[in-house]
């Protein structure tokens, strides 16, 4: 075998992990919308799907955004410790005020909430100069990178 030897999940794999947060539409979202409070997002926008119009399922914050290499560490990480590596509390951006926020995220399983509303899904996030967008599929029988950044910049 040439290369690096991955890790292989069953199809199954995810949804057991992550459980009602992948499976349940209230608690889906109530996910998605803390990650955007962990970020200290002041305002989020949440755009419903619709059949009709083809229009996807889309949220989006206003909130702190991720570097590329924090985004590549935390989504590839199997039970991110959002306490061992960020702490318990967050900081307002700049230009924002505000004191620390204290944080819902712990084990890193809320991310895949948007499973429930798309498979693939996209995450548009970055740093004012680095905005990077990423495809994320839910894959089966595949080595444990479940996100892939995009060639572009978004």
């Amino acid at each position: 075998m040439s290369g690096g030897q991955g890790t292989l999940f069953d199809e199954r794999f995810l949804g057991r992990y992550a459980g009602a947060i992948m499976s349940d539409p209230t608690t889906a979202l109530v996910e998605l919308v803390a990650n955007a409070w962990d970020a200290y997002a002041t305002k989020v926008e949440i755009q419903w799907p619709d059949r009709e119009t083809g229009t996807a399922f889309r949220i989006e914050g206003n909130g702190l955004g991720m570097t590329a290499d924090e985004f590549e560490i935390r989504w590839r990480t199997l039970d991110y410790n959002r306490l061992s590596y960020q702490g318990a509390t967050v900081m307002p951006p700049e230009g924002v005020q505000g004191g620390p926020r204290p944080v819902y995220g712990r084990n890193g399983k809320g991310r895949h909430a948007a499973f429930y509303f798309s498979s693939p899904y996209r995450v548009r996030t970055g740093r004012v100069a680095s905005r990077r967008s990423t495809r994320c599929p839910r894959a089966s029988r595949t080595r444990s990178t479940w996100c892939r950044r995009a060639a572009v910049k978004a």
